[in-house]
């Protein structure tokens, strides 16, 4: 496929991506671009839509609790031209071009809700393998361990295809950000506790590696 063709075909996604009635077939092209992008090697400087769009911030209500979220939210930002600021303790908001931050803000929604899902499960099946054995369960911790993997698996993942990409903060994005964020602005505590069992963190990080690699949000978030 020539590379006109190709750099086409991902500005449709983008477009696509960004105006679409639906949540569904937004995510998805939006992964579809990405996913042309970084096998073809074009960057988003090669896609070159970024003179008409605006520098604007896309909020994501993640609730309260759930830590992890904070350094998930970083790890998204990074690897989608991005900065993250949160309000209050439940809302993040990528701040970046139109484009890089509805993308980001929408991988972050999956992650988020894969993840949680993923701990979720995990934690009951070790519960009821032990109920099933006659074994004490000590479950504190566990969740946690299991999403510092997940943490794990998205940023190695994520990072590759960035490296690929040449994906870099603009200037621009990071000029506005500082202004925007001059006052009143905290930065988030992203540690939580959690207990390192093996197990938990390993499956953990396949997880994470294979909701990036596989292009599979939709599916996983079903």
């Amino acid at each position: 496929m020539e590379e006109k063709k190709i750099i086409e075909k991902i500005r449709k996604a983008l477009a696509l991506s960004v105006n679409n009635p639906s949540e569904g077939e937004g995510k998805t092209a939006a992964l579809m671009a990405q996913k042309l992008m970084a096998k073809y090697h074009i960057s988003m400087e090669q896609v070159n839509i970024k003179e008409a769009e605006e520098i604007s911030e896309k909020r994501v209500i993640a609730g309260n609790g759930n830590k992890w979220k904070y350094t998930l939210a970083h790890i998204i930002a990074e690897n989608f031209r991005c900065k993250i600021f949160t309000i209050g303790s439940d809302t993040m908001c990528f701040y970046g071009y139109d484009t890089d931050a509805e993308i980001a803000s929408m991988t972050f929604e999956a992650l988020f809700k894969i993840g949680n899902k993923g701990a979720n499960n995990y934690y009951q099946n070790k519960r009821n393998e032990a109920q099933r054995n006659g074994e004490y369960f000590y479950g504190k911790g566990l969740k946690n361990s299991f999403l510092i993997g997940y943490l794990e698996g998205i940023r190695g993942e994520l990072e590759k295809q960035s490296v690929a990409l040449m994906v870099i903060t603009p200037d621009a994005v990071k000029e506005a950000y500082n202004k925007r964020t001059a006052v009143g602005f905290k930065t988030r505590n992203s540690s939580f506790k959690f207990r390192n069992n093996g197990d938990a963190r390993d499956k953990g990080r396949t997880l994470g590696r294979d909701s990036v690699r596989k292009n599979r949000l939709e599916e996983k978030c079903s």
